[in-house]
């Protein structure tokens, strides 16, 4: 699961309290507070963003917790059924499932909005949500038991509709609020705003990412080989790399790069430099592109396998048959490279995590057929 900005969460009936980071100045005798606030505003933008976006999807699934048991309208944390409420729902894709497993026990019917203290209300305050807004997310349930008789189905389907109405307006009125309620979550901090807030860690989002992205390009590599339409090195002798021939054919990075969505990549790099390879990158946009691929730099060198060329003035029958072995053995270093990719231990995976270096404080692509620059 995510691991989220909400390192506050303490288990406990008491809010944080973040000690303050005092700065001393002896020259002018004086102790400082540094005030982290804009910081703190930018974690609770992203998470704020982040809970709408969720919320969205929550409403758009239409699986809501059903209330069976209160004539009235219902707050409860999960349903009979283990459906949890919006808020719930929002706490548990945010890693924080344990705090829902264990409130959904023993306090199944606590309010969002009354909230004072303890694990759910520390998660509100770095959320980027307001107290009130959580209360509005919470929306209780109208009662929909057995007792209904043959009205049963028809108030289902009336209840489901009505939270799906709600939860559409809810997160419109989010959208509109946001500079406000940033405005007030900040506020509501406290002391905390004097302590730099955490770092966001998405390494888990990542791992997930990675190993997506790297199923793809292996089958896609499996796709390339076994088409055997591969580039031929018609300008130089001996073996030379190229993304592209002189008739478009891609080589089998290229063609990698090319099924992720960045054809327009290779199409700049083909005009520029055609020749360049990836074993020794520090930089640039082949760099950046295999640094979130899912793929060692290492491993994309390898993938890179180059051409032989041949004399273009020898006789063509025999030019022929030398072509057909160069295809033969570009398709044995290509199946003997899918396969050594797609027995890699975990490690790998872990290496291109840690290369990411600071990046991995940022969620990977949405998207995860598409590597991203």
């Amino acid at each position: 699961m995510r691991a989220t900005l909400v390192c506050l969460l303490a288990f406990s009936a008491a809010a944080p309290a973040l000690a303050n980071a005092p700065m001393d100045d002896a020259s002018l005798g004086i102790v400082a507070t540094e005030d982290y606030s804009a910081q703190w505003r930018e974690v609770l933008a992203t998470e704020r963003a982040t809970s709408i976006e969720r919320l969205t999807a929550y409403a758009e699934a239409r699986n809501f917790p059903v209330n069976t048991t209160d004539l009235g309208a219902l707050s409860q944390l999960r349903d009979a059924n283990g459906t949890p409420c919006a808020m719930a729902y929002l706490v548990e894709q945010s890693g924080h499932t344990a705090i829902i497993d264990e409130l959904s026990v023993t306090a199944n019917g606590t309010k969002f909005g009354t909230l004072t203290e303890g694990a759910l209300y520390d998660w509100t305050l770095t959320s980027g949500l307001t107290l009130d807004e959580t209360a509005m997310v919470q929306e209780p349930g109208f009662f929909a038991g057995d007792e209904l008789g043959m009205q049963y189905e028809p108030i289902v389907q009336l209840e489901e509709d009505r939270l799906y109405s709600h939860f559409s307006v809810t997160t419109q009125m989010l959208q509109a609020r946001t500079e406000m309620s940033l405005d007030l979550a900040v506020e509501a901090l406290g002391d905390a705003v004097f302590s730099a807030p955490p770092m966001a860690d998405y390494t888990d989002e990542w791992r997930t990412y990675f190993t997506t992205q790297r199923a793809a390009h292996i089958d896609n590599l499996r796709e390339y080989s076994n088409a055997g339409v591969f580039p031929q090195n018609d300008f130089q002798r001996g073996l030379a790399s190229m993304l592209r021939d002189a008739s478009g054919r891609p080589c089998a990075m290229a063609y990698v790069i090319e099924t992720s969505g960045h054809s327009d990549l290779i199409d700049t790099l083909v005009a520029s430099n055609n020749t360049v390879r990836f074993d020794g990158l520090t930089d640039g946009a082949l760099y950046d592109w295999t640094l979130t691929s899912g793929l060692l730099l290492e491993e994309a060198a390898m993938v890179q396998v180059p051409d032989m060329g041949w004399d273009m003035g020898m006789d063509p029958a025999f030019q022929e048959q030398l072509q057909l072995v160069e295809v033969a053995r570009i398709q044995a270093h290509l199946t003997a490279t899918a396969l050594a990719l797609e027995a890699a231990d975990s490690t790998v995976i872990a290496t291109a995590i840690e290369r990411l270096d600071d990046r991995v404080n940022t969620l990977p692509p949405a998207d995860v057929t598409l590597a991203s620059l």
